[in-house]
């Protein structure tokens, strides 16, 4: 079976303004895709389930807007995931459904009356929004570091956005620090990342890892570490197999 890089590399025109990028087009390219299936496709679904990555503000329990967001996240999920079955091939399309099935899980907790998730919400939304501005600015470093992944040479897309995910999550702990001791705000937030960015990219990230020298910003993404230029991390058949594995599981 070939390796994960063999799906994650492609060759893209260079631009002087590079489109927006989210998550689940790392390792998206016109090659990866079936027949008659476009990018525009994916854009068309809507990405504001990206929370945080274009506003400063979310909605709490009581306010009108949160119902509308539930559903709003709930149908752009649900073409993303229709997108995926359909459009996307081998390793891109494992990954990119169990982020997507996680998604889909969190956003409908958080969203049921009762439910844990959706009290630790309620718990959290002052928080996270007196944090707004600090949360912006680390999931637009993730959305910036997966744009960055699509560029990465001599495939090392993955290593790219192993490295953006962990950077924003080690972003949104610092920006959630100054929340008062009885929220659980730094809990339910990267809990939320963990399930959908973290438990599928930790079986492929290899030495590319929260704190790791490999990951050490800004050098990380702005030049080649040496370990990155004579040890590229490729995943091997067992990584693949285990993505394929927990991809049938969720569905």
């Amino acid at each position: 079976m070939p390796d994960l890089d063999t799906y994650t590399t492609c060759h893209t025109e260079t631009t002087t303004n590079r489109p927006k990028v989210t998550r689940l087009e790392v390792g998206v390219c016109q090659a990866q895709l079936r027949p008659g299936c476009k990018i525009a496709q994916l854009h068309a679904c809507g990405e504001d389930y990206l929370v945080y990555s274009n506003t400063t503000y979310l909605p709490e329990p009581q306010e009108e807007q949160f119902q509308a967001n539930c559903e709003l996240y709930s149908k752009q999920i649900a073409c993303t995931i229709e997108f995926s079955e359909s459009c996307l091939q081998n390793v891109p399309r494992a990954v990119a459904l169990v982020a997507m099935e996680a998604a889909g899980d969190d956003f409908e907790a958080a969203c049921t009356e009762g439910n844990e998730r959706y009290d630790m919400y309620k718990d959290s939304i002052k928080c996270m929004n007196s944090a707004g501005v600090g949360l912006n600015k680390c999931f637009g470093v993730l959305r910036d570091g997966l744009g960055e992944s699509i560029d990465a040479p001599g495939g090392r897309t993955i290593n790219y956005a192993c490295c953006a995910y962990y950077n924003s999550l080690e972003c949104t702990e610092r920006a959630l620090d100054d929340c008062d001791a009885n929220s659980p705000a730094k809990e339910y937030v990267t809990n939320v990342m963990e399930r959908i960015f973290g438990q599928v990219l930790s079986l492929v990230c290899g030495p590319f890892t929260r704190g790791s020298a490999d990951c050490h910003a800004p050098a990380k993404t702005s030049t080649h570490t040496r370990a990155e230029e004579d040890q590229p991390h490729r995943a091997s058949n067992r990584d693949i197999r285990l993505i394929s594995k927990q991809e049938e599981k969720e569905l």
